[in-house]
C-alpha cells in the first residue's frame, strides 16, 4: 500500500459505521461478557524499543 488516508469529521458516522464509543462499549461487552467481573490490573511492563 503506497497511500494511507485518515478520514475524520464525521466521514464515518454520515456512512453509517458503528464507530461511536458507544458501539465499541458494546463489542467489548460482546467479546468479553466475563470482564465487568474481572479483577482490574495496570501491571504494564516497561519494554525498551530498538532504535
Amino acid at each position: 500500500m503506497r497511500n494511507f488516508c485518515i478520514i475524520g469529521t464525521g466521514f464515518d458516522i454520515a456512512h453509517d459505521l458503528p464507530t461511536s464509543y458507544e458501539d465499541f462499549h458494546q463489542y467489548l461487552i460482546r467479546k468479553y461478557p466475563n470482564a465487568p467481573n474481572m479483577r482490574q490490573s495496570f501491571n504494564i511492563k516497561k519494554i525498551k524499543m530498538p532504535y
